[in-house]
């Protein structure tokens, strides 16, 4: 836990597509080296908050990068104060090595930087697309392809908020136990098409019930 003096909060209307969002504070940027010794470490800034250099064990990386392509008038002024839009990508702040990488459809444009960084660290990059099939750009250990996933039959979307963040969550774990990328993102899928399917933080799944669905459709690769 590092203390600043807000915590970064983000006010969301809409959904999918159509979603806006304001920043309605922020903590500031991470300063400090980080002491780590963990198995996976996921970089996931809000707004701009990364760490600049960390030290210690971090057994595989992963990165969500849509903290890195917001922009926003500050304070008061503007005429949307806060508001949030699209921007490039800046390479200095992606950390030196990660082993994969989640994106949306709609940051891709922002992230040409990203791609560049994944061919040299030879890692994978998961691009969602809402509840259709997320691709998976591989390697060139793997085929340099870009490949896309099979996804579980959703019978009615009630809540999307958080769902590319689930995915990235269960495919760096599935990832990190040395699952193949194009499996692995069909684990996310099973876990994002769950929480899609319920309301709010409680309707992420357990490991059992993604599992579950995720055998249920599990590709031939």
């Amino acid at each position: 836990m590092i203390p600043a003096p807000h915590t970064t909060t983000l006010s969301t209307r809409g959904s999918g597509v159509s979603r806006t969002q304001r920043v309605t504070a922020w903590a500031g940027p991470m300063v400090d080296r980080i002491e780590l010794d963990t198995a996976i470490l996921h970089l996931a800034p809000v707004a701009l908050e990364t760490p600049v250099a960390w030290a210690g064990r971090a057994d595989f990386v992963g990165i969500t990068p849509q903290g890195l392509v917001r922009r926003w008038e500050p304070g008061e002024s503007g005429a949307h104060p806060g508001e949030i839009s699209a921007a490039e990508l800046d390479p200095g702040l992606l950390p030196p090595y990660f082993n994969a990488a989640v994106i949306s459809e709609q940051e891709c444009p922002s992230c040409h930087a990203l791609f560049a960084a994944a061919r040299h660290c030879g890692a994978c990059v998961a691009v969602t697309a809402g509840p259709r099939p997320a691709t998976v750009h591989l390697p060139a250990a793997d085929g340099g392809q870009a490949r896309q996933t099979s996804i579980p039959q959703i019978v009615a979307v009630r809540d999307d908020l958080g769902a590319g963040d689930v995915f990235a969550a269960a495919f760096f774990v599935a990832l990190s136990e040395r699952l193949a990328p194009l499996l692995a993102a069909t684990f996310g899928n099973a876990a994002a098409a769950i929480r899609i399917a319920g309301i709010g933080p409680s309707a992420i799944g357990g490991r059992p019930e993604i599992e579950g669905l995720f055998r249920a459709g599990e590709p031939a690769v």
